[in-house]
């Protein structure tokens, strides 16, 4: 979807929100459509066949929203507020059959189970979490890499086939039970006392708390870890894995000696308990990965196994076991109802709703105005409070006595420990243990941890990334990290870098008049474009990396209030897809080719979104990574780019200490003008960062 719509943090977002609202509505359907139906199980196979069908045919049918959005984006205008309103209606659109078919499944299925075998809400929970284990495992790790997209959605509905085969041969083996069955099972639950719009109530924030505290997570450890899908795969199969082992494990053994309103207050107290003693694994990250990776990497003998059972180590303890306390949260909740059976049958899908309605809020909120405006730290804070906060109002209620206080108690313990995390706001990295003197932070050498390494000047998580600004020790230069990867330098290296990405396209244009970058990094490169008196367009999809810009005055020099300066928040491809505007260069600069989604702006469709927004004589600019991807990888990063740009020039400054090349798509076979560039070395502030990188090559 993200190739529709973008990869910004509104993007996936409207994506996300989409999901989960149409699970969320799905559940409310639930009751209306077992009642057209004398067997659950049967209701049961035509929604996992729709699932399976729906989702098979969404690829056939994203060319139409494609074609939808781009006429909104054209008619609204870029920067129009409505156009979030645009990709939040057309992602529901597409996937609305799918996922409100999802989110019916499970209250259809426990009105399906049958009372000789007694099981429970809990249980069937369980079961379908842990199937969504092995899918996020098996899509994001292997099937992918090994199948591709395509056959990878074959296998997909492959298993929603069998799932409806499965359910229409218990249902013809009479071994379901009817809805009235269901009501039976259910009052047969004791230890039911809160009101249904009480329980609603702190189920929806419970639903908050568990997305949210997920949502925080990862935005962690996109930092600690390579923040690739790989690690999107492992954190999500480590969360569901630890989910659907607390409600099909864990509840039925506490269930033998405990109240399900007791299990709902001790499991948020116990979410929010082991999300702090488990916090610190952030911190231990960098030990981990040194002794894991690093060491390795600088021995030869680094394996891909080395950095997946890395990352996974590092999930695992961080998540393990607060997720395992929520799996607790929503089979307490369905038996925790006071009410009549037929009250307590319907509960299952209005409070599945409920709990998935505020996992939508946790998302929309979090993602887009929580984080940026207050940290990732006091985030979780906030999050770790309400869980211990609604474990101890839900004693409270419907208890008396001592123990009451003793319950608040705790709640308060937690809350100020999560407090204090959230005033430290210690930096969380990947390869540097990060450590405050007098009043800043700096980041230490793992080996040498007396060893300062860098001064951290600004750590800001934003929507989509946390950028991290250092200034290295014993020197002046500043380093532009986002998630802990490195964008950015105003070192020697990386000012060629950034130079030649303005100065070497704009030279061998024969008359330039703008070019657009992707990607703000230090200013740099749109400052370069300045000086060839054209108006400089930037496309950032992050927007703290041009609010840290004024660190980077010496390599940028306040280009942000250029009146050539033009700077654009978005998603690349996003950009380039629904804007009207044409350019005569365009580059892209991306350092990393395995963070997120960069290595969509590496592909053959990327390049022609390029070549479409190009005027007739326009070029070409990429940047590549020539040391720090595999000779296979370069070749497919090069043959791509030839088969947008058949007239593809590789250009590698080769007197200096670069680890990158750039490559340059013409529209015919390349001819230099040496009068064009000699009108450029007229040009005086072009000529002295010409001078500046011909001067390196007295440093090789």
């Amino acid at each position: 979807m993200f190739l529709i719509f973008g990869a910004s943090a509104p993007a996936t977002t409207a994506v996300l929100t989409a999901i989960f609202l149409g699970i969320a509505f799905g559940s409310l359907l639930a009751m209306p459509i077992l009642n057209r139906f004398q067997r659950p199980l049967i209701a049961f196979s035509l929604m996992e066949t729709t699932i399976g069908i729906w989702g098979f045919c969404i690829p056939f049918m994203m060319p139409l929203t494609d074609r939808l959005y781009i006429f909104a984006a054209h008619e609204l205008g870029e920067a129009n507020p409505l156009l979030s309103g645009v990709r939040f209606v057309l992602a529901i659109g597409i996937m609305l059959p799918a996922t409100l078919c999802m989110g019916a499944t499970i209250p259809v299925m426990v009105a399906g189970l049958s009372d000789r075998e007694k099981r429970r809400v809990s249980t069937v929970y369980g079961v379908n979490t842990l199937g969504a284990v092995l899918g996020a495992s098996m899509t994001g790790l292997f099937l992918i890499r090994i199948l591709g997209m395509s056959q990878t959605r074959f296998v997909a509905t492959g298993f929603n086939m069998v799932a409806a085969l499965i359910g229409v041969s218990a249902a013809n083996r009479r071994i379901e039970s009817q809805v009235t069955h269901a009501v039976r099972t259910l009052d047969s639950m004791p230890g039911a006392g809160y009101s249904r719009r009480l329980l609603g109530a702190m189920y929806f924030a419970a639903g908050y708390v568990a997305l949210g505290l997920e949502v925080v997570w990862l935005r962690f450890l996109g930092i600690v870890n390579t923040n690739s899908t790989v690690t999107f795969s492992l954190t999500l199969s480590v969360y569901l894995l630890a989910m659907g082992l607390g409600s099909l494990v864990l509840f039925p053994i506490l269930r033998r000696f405990m109240w399900p309103t007791t299990i709902f207050s001790s499991g948020n107290l116990a979410v929010a308990l082991a999300s702090l003693i488990t916090f610190p694994v952030i911190y231990a990250a960098p030990t981990l990965n040194y002794s894991r990776i690093a060491e390795p990497a600088a021995n030869s003998t680094l394996t891909l196994a080395d950095i997946y059972s890395t990352e996974a180590i590092i999930i695992g303890i961080l998540m393990f076991f607060p997720a395992l306390f929520m799996g607790l949260i929503y089979p307490a909740v369905c038996q925790s109802l006071a009410g009549s059976a037929a009250q307590k049958t319907s509960w299952v899908g209005s409070s599945y709703f409920l709990g998935t309605l505020g996992s939508v809020a946790g998302i929309l909120t979090l993602s887009l105005w929580v984080i940026p405006a207050v940290g990732l730290h006091t985030t979780f804070a906030l999050l770790v409070t309400i869980s211990a906060g609604l474990g101890c109002l839900s004693w409270i209620l419907v208890r008396t006595g001592s123990k009451r206080w003793l319950v608040a108690g705790i709640g308060f313990c937690l809350s100020s420990w999560a407090i204090a995390i959230a005033v430290e706001s210690r930096p969380a990295l990947r390869e540097f243990i990060s450590r405050k003197s007098g009043t800043r932070w700096f980041e230490f050498s793992v080996p040498n941890p007396d060893s300062k390494v860098s001064e951290i000047r600004r750590f800001k998580a934003g929507s989509s990334g946390t950028v991290i600004i250092k200034k290295q020790s014993g020197g002046d230069d500043y380093l532009v990290y986002v998630d802990d990867q490195l964008v950015a330098s105003t070192n020697m290296e990386a000012r060629v870098d950034a130079l030649m990405l303005a100065h070497l396209p704009l030279m061998l244009h024969p008359d330039p008049a703008d070019e657009l970058t992707v990607g703000f990094g230090s200013g740099g490169t749109s400052h370069a474009i300045t000086t060839h008196n054209i108006e400089a367009i930037c496309v950032e999809i992050e927007p703290e990396v041009p609010r840290s810009a004024s660190l980077l005055d010496q390599q940028n020099f306040g280009v942000l209030g250029h009146p050539k300066f033009h700077l654009i928040l978005n998603d690349a491809r996003d950009h380039l897809s629904i804007g009207n505007q044409l350019y005569d260069v365009i580059a892209t600069d991306v350092t990393n080719l395995q963070y997120k989604q960069n290595s969509s702006l590496y592909t053959v469709e990327y390049f022609q979104l390029m070549q479409n927004k190009l005027r007739p004589d326009g070029i070409a600019c990429a940047w590549i990574p020539m040391a720090a991807i595999t000779t296979e990888e370069l070749r497919i990063l090069m043959k791509s780019f030839q088969h947008v740009f058949p007239h593809a020039t590789l250009w590698y400054m080769n007197h200096t200490h670069t680890n990158f090349g750039i490559l340059i798509g013409t529209p015919l076979e390349l001819t230099i003008d040496f009068q064009r560039m000699e009108r450029a070395f007229a040009i005086p502030t072009v000529a002295e960062n010409l001078k500046l990188i011909a001067s390196q090559i007295h440093c090789r």
